[in-house]
């Protein structure tokens, strides 16, 4: 009986505990599990930087909420490790967008960006990554 009322009082609570301002946000439970940022530019095989102009990294997220920022890594090469990293920024929520000063790029190079979402808890999204190849005029 205890077990019965137990069950009762969890099916009762649980869909407080989904509301939009509440512990899961408006995604319900899924919210814990933050989506990785969509990369928007660059993504093609190439970037051209013209006139020593910065090279801009755009992205989105379909759900902003419970997000407190992201992490951009740029990394020479396709290695996605230390030795390889040559820029890290953590970047405030509500910013979709960094520009890197083109002189860390090499013509003909080839670079690998990454970017998580962190949530307010902390809590970091897997990877979005994409390699290309610079290209300066």
């Amino acid at each position: 009986m205890l077990k019965k009322i137990l069950l009762i009082c969890i099916a009762l609570t649980l869909p407080s505990l989904c509301r939009a301002d509440g512990v899961f946000g408006s995604r319900g439970m899924n919210s814990l599990f933050l989506d990785p940022p969509r990369m928007l530019s660059p993504i093609y095989e190439t970037a051209t930087i013209t006139d020593n102009q910065p090279l801009e990294f755009k992205w989105m997220i379909e759900y902003q909420n419970n997000t407190r920022g992201y992490i951009l890594c740029l990394y020479k090469g396709y290695n996605t490790d230390e030795t390889s990293l040559i820029l890290k920024e953590e970047i405030p929520q509500g910013i979709y967008s960094f520009q890197a000063k083109a002189d860390i790029f090499q013509d003909g190079q080839t670079y690998t960006w990454t970017l998580r979402r962190i949530a307010i808890s902390g809590q970091k999204t897997d990877s979005s990554s994409n390699s290309f190849r610079v290209i300066k005029n």
